[in-house]
């Protein structure tokens, strides 16, 4: 084990150290929706820690602040319901929280709306139309060349299985129009780069909760869970979150290559890197 590993590996420790700083945990639970068990959103937060090499780098008082924000909307960070990004704001490797498709069908779903999305590859059969709201899509057969993505869709039914609203389709060029909006459309770690169809179908969600008929209430836990919150200016920021306050300074030597395989394991309570 080099010294880099150990630096790194230690660099894990403080960072998970601080999601069991009782403050820092209040704070959470105040954010956190009750159906939303605080033990497990920490959990999630500290295996994005672990899993996520580049987190380690990037501005720490952004890290916690972003958790914070994933809390409010009450999806987990564990890259299906929402992920932690990494971008630059204003020179500096900040972390950004982002959701997730999952997350977005979890939360329709609590409304008792059954969210579809999915990208379209050219030799899937596929149909729709506006009015009266209808869509069929059959996937290209296991083993088959599925050509290229022509576009994305989502589509949204009640709990009879009828479609509430029109769905939203847009093609490749329309969805690549939406992501060239977005700060971290093309870092290294955007999960524009790692999951292009998770974003795509995320993209035909946002737009699609805009025509559904839906209750105050439902529209903004939605549009809440939805909405690409930027860090912005850290400092300024982290003062909306008394727990940030003293944040351990961390500064892993240069990467070596390695990277850090962990387990977190609670033992008499304490939390250990095993």
């Amino acid at each position: 084990m080099t010294g880099t590993t150990v630096a790194k590996r230690e660099a894990v420790q403080e960072l998970v150290a601080v999601l069991d700083r009782p403050d820092y945990r209040r704070q959470l639970a105040d954010m956190l929706p009750p159906k939303v068990s605080l033990d497990t959103f920490v959990r999630h937060g500290k295996l994005a820690i672990q899993r996520q090499p580049e987190l380690l780098d990037a501005d720490r008082a952004s890290l916690f602040l972003a958790l914070v924000q994933g809390a409010a909307s009450g999806l987990l960070p564990d890259g299906r319901e929402s992920v932690l990004v990494v971008q630059k704001v204003k020179g500096k490797d900040t972390v950004q929280w982002r959701s997730m498709i999952g997350g977005i069908r979890k939360i329709a779903a609590e409304h008792g709306i059954t969210l579809a999305a999915s990208v379209i590859h050219a030799n899937d059969t596929f149909t729709y139309s506006k009015m009266p709201p209808r869509l069929e899509h059959s996937p290209t057969a296991l083993g088959a060349e599925k050509g290229d993505v022509l576009g994305a869709y989502a589509v949204a039914l009640d709990d009879t299985g009828r479609i509430i609203c029109p769905p939203v389709v847009m093609d490749v060029v329309e969805i690549e129009r939406v992501r060239a909006t977005s700060r971290s459309a093309t870092g290294e770690y955007s999960p524009w780069v790692k999951w292009w169809d998770r974003m795509a179908c995320k993209t035909v969600a946002r737009r699609l909760f805009t025509e559904m008929p839906l209750a105050d209430q439902a529209r903004e836990q939605i549009e809440r869970a939805v909405a690409d919150v930027d860090t912005g200016e850290v400092v300024e920021a982290s003062a909306e979150v008394p727990a940030l306050a003293n944040l351990p300074e961390i500064d892993p030597a240069a990467d070596d290559g390695e990277v850090v395989e962990a387990e977190i394991v609670n033992e008499g309570g304490q939390t250990v890197i095993a």
